[in-house]
């Protein structure tokens, strides 16, 4: 590689750079697993292209840079928010400028590369016309076999009559896709493969490994993809809950009338989407409500309706949207919610560590419910459907995502996974709640706080959320009394 500028490459990056050198190789598939340090190689690569191609042909500064290749990801808003940031921490500040606009890097002043998706028409109008003599495709397990195809029709770049040895870079993690025949069983004329680890990359964090290791605890084939670069494990590895888990929570005996129950409502905001109520106790419904699209206030009044009628601890909403309303109609009825917020972060730093947001974290946590046997829903046909349709991916820092509601929605039909979303809450909502239920439930709901301080609870009052507050209300009542009683 170029020695204008000093990097630090691990033993297996040496590697993958000495395979794209040699005359053979066409297209490199460098990937097997999680955080082996592929984006970085592959920054770092087509930056050095890029300064070979200048010290080779001696190319001067000018206002028009020459296009010599192409950066991307299946979706130009996925390369901007995580390959683009790599570039900027690999690659030194002084040696390009990034044209947000035309999505373009200038490299000194002399060449540039664009970069972007193929979601973009623009971009897909380009490749038609463009002439370009590397491309790096990140995430390539995203991308169609027929973008690739489009890509390498572009390999045409001639400088001052000059032919150049056109390369291309792959990193992608293990999936059942296009890349296992063309790359890894079967490779054709200039593919080779690479296979890059967690443990070839010196500069991940000591407990990488065993964080991803307890990620995927409840899927083993996942710890051979993920860790340990299986190609093979991974038929339907990318689904949140399984298919034999819903079967085994369907009608599943359980003994719950001991524990607390939750309230939660995924609220209706479009077109056939549900208004969905479900009533947990101990990772059970136990009651129900499915309707179409009704006023904030009248869902607000059916949430604190079931709540009183099963004695519910806490309300949780999807706040989102016009849930929103939801929660403030809840609140104009004095009664408490817990308002989530799937966009946000997840609910602890450990949890922000592990997923890309609530959202993941809440269907995540569920998901290892129902893989624990630790859940019992209805014979629901929709519900099944629901659940069974939700797929994740894993980023390159191994942040675990949830596919949006729109993407699942697609695959449903136009219909919303408002059932899904409302049992996931439920089962990540239980955590919030105390398993004191048969020392305060003692108390019938419509006890005055007076009344819970003068009772005799049987030992138990101290176990009261109410009961602190029970004595300051009577000790402020009794000092009142005495203020105005005669002597």
């Amino acid at each position: 590689m170029s020695h204008d500028y000093t990097f630090t490459l691990s033993l297996k990056q040496s590697v993958a750079d000495d395979m794209l050198m040699q005359d053979d190789t066409e297209s490199l598939l460098y990937g097997g697993a999680k955080g082996g340090g592929k984006s970085y190689f592959g920054c770092l690569w087509m930056f050095q292209r890029c300064l070979k191609i200048i010290e080779h042909f001696r190319l001067p500064k000018t206002k028009y840079p020459l296009l010599v290749g192409f950066m991307g990801r299946k979706r130009s808003v996925d390369f901007s928010d995580t390959t683009l940031e790599s570039w900027k921490k690999t690659i030194p500040p002084e040696a390009y400028v990034i044209r947000t606009t035309d999505k373009e890097i200038i490299i000194n002043q002399r060449v540039k590369i664009a970069y972007g998706g193929f979601d973009s028409e623009e971009n897909i109008a380009k490749f038609n016309s463009a002439e370009f003599a590397y491309y790096f495709i990140d995430q390539a397990e995203e991308v169609s076999q027929d973008d690739i195809a489009l890509l390498k029709g572009t390999m045409r770049l001639k400088i001052r009559k000059q032919g150049i040895k056109y390369k291309g870079l792959l990193t992608a993690n293990p999936a059942d896709c296009w890349l296992k025949d063309e790359f890894i069983y079967s490779s054709g004329r200039g593919n080779k493969f690479l296979q890059a680890l967690p443990i070839d990359n010196p500069y991940l964090p000591k407990d990488y490994v065993a964080r991803l290791t307890d990620a995927f605890k409840h899927r083993p084939e996942l710890v051979d993809a993920y860790v340990k670069g299986s190609w093979d494990a991974l038929a339907d590895g990318d689904l949140v809950i399984k298919g034999m888990w819903i079967n085994d929570a369907i009608k599943k005996d359980m003994v719950v009338h001991d524990k607390p129950a939750i309230v939660v409502c995924d609220p209706a905001r479009f077109g056939d989407d549900e208004t969905v109520i479900y009533v947990f106790r101990g990772g059970q419904i136990i009651d129900s409500m499915c309707y179409g699209q009704k006023s904030t206030t009248d869902t607000g009044a059916r949430c604190v309706m079931m709540k009183n009628k099963h004695k519910a601890e806490l309300i949780f909403v999807d706040s989102i949207g016009i849930g929103g309303g939801v929660a403030d109609s809840i609140k104009d009825l004095e009664e408490d919610v817990y308002e989530i917020n799937f966009s946000c972060k997840g609910s602890n730093e450990i949890m922000q560590q592990k997923f890309h947001n609530l959202r993941a974290e809440v269907y995540w946590v569920a998901a290892n419910r129902f893989a624990d046997g630790t859940v019992s829903i209805p014979n629901d046909i929709v519900l099944r459907q629901q659940l069974s349709h939700v797929r994740y991916s894993v980023s390159s820092m191994g942040k675990i995502k949830i596919e949006s509601k729109g993407d699942i929605k697609k695959r449903l039909s136009g219909k919303s996974p408002d059932r899904a979303d409302a049992v996931v809450m439920g089962l990540w909502g239980e955590q919030f709640v105390t398993n004191t239920y048969n020392d305060y439930r003692r108390f019938d709901g419509t006890s005055t706080l007076k009344s819970i301080a003068n009772s005799d609870g049987y030992g138990w009052n101290q176990l009261n959320p109410l009961y602190e507050e029970s004595l300051r209300e009577l000790a402020a009542d009794q000092t009142i009394q005495s203020d105005y009683s005669p002597n």
